[in-house]
C-alpha cells in the first residue's frame, strides 16, 4: 500500500493517472453501455424470430394436413378402392395405397378393417409391432368422420389424417400420414432459420425423436408439457440456446415441436462491432497516454524550474532568474517568485552594507577598515 502514496505523489503521475481514467472510464462505459443494448435488442429481435417461426411452423404442417386430407379423400372416394376394402382384396388395396403415396410422397399409407385389423399397408417396419399404434388409429364408438391426429406408430411420430371408407356405411379405414422425421426437422430448419426439433416426453425425462441441431439439448418433459408463451432459455455448455415450443396434441403421448437459436451465433455481428470498439479504444488509450505525457510534462517543467530556482537562492545565488512561461497562474508565480528574489537579494545588499558602514557618515566602519587592511 505504500506504493500508492508514491506512484501518485508528483503533480506529473497524477495529471497523467486523471487524464487516463478519464478516457478508460468513458472507454468501458461505451462498451458495457453497448453490451447490455446488443444483449436486450439481440433478445428482443431472436423472440420476436422464434413467435414468428411457430406460426409459420403451424401454417406448415396445416398444409401438410390439407395434402393428407386431399390423398386420402381422393383415396377413399374411389368406387373400386371401396369395393376393394369390402371385399378384403389385399392385392388391389396394396396397388392403390402404393399408387397414392407416390402422388404426395406420404411416408405411411395404411387400410384397417373395422375392427382395426391392417388389410393393407407401406409401413416399413413390423406390422406385428405397431398392430396395436394402427388400431388406436380408429375412434370408438360410431363417430365416422375424417379426422386430423399426430400419432407415435412404433416409437416414430407421425402425423395422420384419418378417414373412414364408406359404402355407403364404413367398411373399413385408410389412413395416411407424414412422419415427424430428421427430413421435416432439417427442411423446417432451412425455412425458419432456427433448429427445430420433435421431443416427446416420459415421466421424467424429454426424448428426442428427430432434430437439425448437430447435437441434442437438455430439456425436461415438465418443460415439453408446459410450454411458456414468450421464450425462454436452455443452457447448453458455455452458450445459451433461446427456446419457443409449439405444443403438438398426441393420441397416444405428448409430443413438442421445439424451436431454439443459439444465443452466441446471434450476438456474432455485435462482437464483430464490440471488438473493432476495443481495438479502437486501445489505440485512443495510448494516445491518450502520449498525450498526457507531454501535457503532464509541459504542465510541471515551469514548477520544475521554479524548484530549481528555490534551491539556488536558498544556497545564496540571487542571481538566478525562473524563466516566465507556462499558463497564466505560472506566468504570476515565476513573476511573484522573481521579485521576491530580487527583493531578498537588495536586501542582503542593504544588510551587508550596514554591517561594514557607519549608519550616520556612510564611511567604512573600523572593523571593515581592518579587515581590508589585513586583506592587504
Amino acid at each position: 500500500m505504500a506504493i500508492l502514496p508514491n506512484l501518485f505523489g508528483s503533480l506529473r503521475s497524477r495529471i497523467l493517472a486523471l487524464v487516463l481514467s478519464l478516457v478508460a472510464v468513458v472507454l468501458v462505459a461505451s462498451v458495457a453501455g453497448m453490451e447490455v443494448t446488443e444483449r436486450a435488442e439481440t433478445l428482443r429481435q431472436v423472440g420476436a424470430q422464434l413467435q414468428s417461426s411457430a406460426d409459420t411452423a403451424r401454417a406448415a404442417l396445416r398444409f401438410r394436413d390439407l395434402q393428407l386430407a386431399n390423398g386420402v379423400g381422393n383415396l377413399s372416394s374411389e368406387p373400386g378402392f371401396r369395393e376393394a376394402v369390402a371385399a378384403a382384396d389385399a392385392a388391389t388395396l396394396a396397388a392403390a395405397i402404393e399408387t397414392q403415396q407416390r402422388r404426395i410422397n406420404a411416408d405411411l399409407v395404411v387400410v384397417l378393417s373395422t375392427n382395426g385389423r391392417p388389410l393393407a399397408s407401406t409401413f416399413n417396419g413390423s406390422l406385428a409391432k405397431a398392430e396395436r399404434d394402427l388400431q388406436a388409429l380408429i375412434p370408438s364408438g360410431a363417430n365416422a368422420e375424417v379426422r386430423q391426429i399426430h400419432q407415435l406408430i412404433d416409437g416414430t411420430p407421425y402425423q395422420l389424417v384419418v378417414a373412414p371408407v364408406l359404402a355407403p356405411d364404413p367398411v373399413g379405414w385408410v389412413a395416411m400420414g407424414f412422419a415427424l422425421d430428421e427430413r421435416v426437422a432439417e427442411s423446417l430448419s432451412r425455412q425458419l432459420g432456427v433448429d427445430v426439433s420433435f421431443v416427446g416426453t416420459s415421466d421424467r425425462h424429454a426424448a428426442y425423436f428427430a432434430s437439425s441441431a448437430p447435437e441434442q439439448r437438455p430439456l425436461d418433459s415438465a418443460t415439453i408439457r408446459t410450454p411458456q408463451g414468450t421464450p425462454f432459455t436452455v443452457a447448453a455448455g458455455s452458450d445459451k440456446l433461446l427456446t419457443w415450443i409449439v405444443p403438438i396434441h398426441f393420441t397416444n403421448g405428448s409430443l413438442g415441436m421445439v424451436l431454439q437459436r443459439s444465443l452466441s451465433s446471434a450476438l456474432r455481428p455485435y462482437v464483430a462491432i464490440r471488438d473493432s470498439m476495443l481495438l479502437g479504444g486501445g489505440l485512443l488509450l495510448a494516445v491518450a497516454t502520449a498525450l498526457a505525457a507531454w501535457l503532464a510534462r509541459s504542465a510541471t517543467k515551469p514548477v520544475e524550474e521554479l524548484t530549481r530556482a528555490a534551491r539556488r537562492l536558498e544556497a545564496g545565488d540571487y542571481g538566478v532568474e525562473v524563466p516566465s512561461s507556462g499558463t497564466t497562474e505560472l506566468k504570476g508565480l515565476a513573476g511573484a517568485f522573481n521579485a521576491m528574489r530580487a527583493a531578498v537579494a537588495d536586501r542582503e545588499d542593504t544588510i551587508r552594507h550596514q554591517a561594514d558602514h557607519h549608519p550616520l557618515t556612510g564611511l567604512p566602519t573600523r572593523a571593515r577598515v581592518s579587515g581590508c587592511s589585513i586583506r592587504s
